[in-house]
């Protein structure tokens, strides 16, 4: 699939998730990372997009552990996008 496509179907699926609060901040972060990201990035963040948002949360928060094939460098980005700022 050609990288144009894929770039916009991640961008969508970002931003239609299922809760509000969920599809803003996943919105934000695959915008802001998914500029010139290579493709194990790129790979990740449609994985990422295709979890529930549940999980999610639960790996943000540290409630859950993140599956061990797919830790990635992003995770600590996304766990700093969530936490409070102040």
């Amino acid at each position: 699939m050609k990288r144009a496509l894929r770039l916009k179907r991640l961008r969508y699926r970002a931003s239609h998730r299922g809760t509000r609060e969920m599809d803003l901040l996943m919105e934000a972060f695959v915008r802001h990372h998914s500029q010139g990201c290579d493709e194990g990035t790129l790979s990740f963040l449609e994985w990422l997009c295709n979890q529930d948002d549940e999980s999610i949360d639960a790996w943000m928060r540290a409630s859950r552990g993140i599956p061990a094939d797919k830790d990635h460098p992003l995770w600590q980005h996304l766990r700093a996008w969530t936490l409070p700022r102040g």
